[in-house]
C-alpha cells in the first residue's frame, strides 16, 4: 500500500507537468492556427491534441487554401507535440515509476529484515522445550524417544542433557576440522616464515 501511495504522489506530480506542457502546446496551436476549424476554441484544440496523442491525427487540416507556410508549421508543430508527449514524457513516467518502485522495494526489504531481527531478539531459549525445537535434523532422531518425558514432566536437566547430546558431535567435528586444518597449514606457514627471513 505504501508503494502505491508513493507512486500516486509521483504520478500526480507527473500529471501536473504533463498538463502544463499540454497547455503550452494548446496555446501555441491556438496562436499559430487560429483560423483552422480544429483550433477555433480551446476545447476543440484540446480534443484535437488529445486525439493526436492517441494516434488519431490528420496532417491534411493544416493544408488550408494551399498555404504552404501553415502546412510546414503544422507538420512541425504536430510532430514536435507527438514526439515530446508520447515519447519523451511517457518515458519519463516509466522512469519515475520504476525508480520509485525500486526505492520502495529496497525499503520494504530493509523493513522486512529489521522485523526479522526484532523477532529474533525477542525469541529466547525455552528452558523446558528448547531441545525439541533447536536440535538439527540428523540429531533430532535421538531426541524422539524423550519427547513424552519432556512434554509431560518438564525437566530442565533433561532438556540441557539433550541439547548437550545434540550439539556435542558438531563441536567435536568442528574442533577436529580446525585442528586438522591447522596441522596441514603449519608446515606451509613455517616455510613461508623461513623464506621471508
Amino acid at each position: 500500500v505504501e508503494i502505491l501511495l508513493s507512486m500516486l504522489k509521483e504520478l500526480f506530480k507527473f500529471c501536473v507537468v504533463y498538463l502544463l506542457i499540454f497547455m503550452v502546446f494548446l496555446s501555441s496551436g491556438m496562436i499559430l492556427f487560429y483560423d483552422l476549424h480544429d483550433f477555433e476554441t480551446n476545447w476543440k484544440g484540446a480534443i484535437y491534441l488529445f486525439n493526436a496523442m492517441l494516434g488519431n491525427f490528420d496532417f491534411s487540416i493544416f493544408a488550408v487554401d494551399g498555404a504552404l507556410t501553415q502546412k510546414d508549421y503544422g507538420w512541425t508543430y504536430l510532430i514536435l507535440f507527438l514526439v515530446f508527449t508520447n515519447i519523451v514524457l511517457i518515458n519519463f513516467l516509466i522512469a519515475i515509476l520504476s525508480s520509485k518502485y525500486t526505492e520502495m522495494e529496497s525499503k520494504g526489504k530493509v523493513l522486512n529484515r529489521k522485523t526479522v531481527l526484532n523477532i529474533k531478539q525477542v525469541i529466547c531459549e525455552d528452558e523446558y522445550y528448547s531441545s525439541l525445537v533447536i536440535s538439527f535434523v540428523p540429531m533430532n532422531v535421538f531426541i524422539l524417544p524423550f519427547v513424552p518425558f519432556i512434554a509431560l514432566f518438564r525437566i530442565k536437566k533433561l532438556n540441557c542433557l539433550l541439547l548437550f547430546i545434540s550439539y556435542m558431535p558438531m563441536v567435536i567435528i568442528g574442533t577436529g576440522i580446525f585442528i586438522a586444518g591447522s596441522l596441514i597449514a603449519l608446515p606451509f606457514a613455517y616455510l613461508i616464515m623461513i623464506s621471508k627471513s
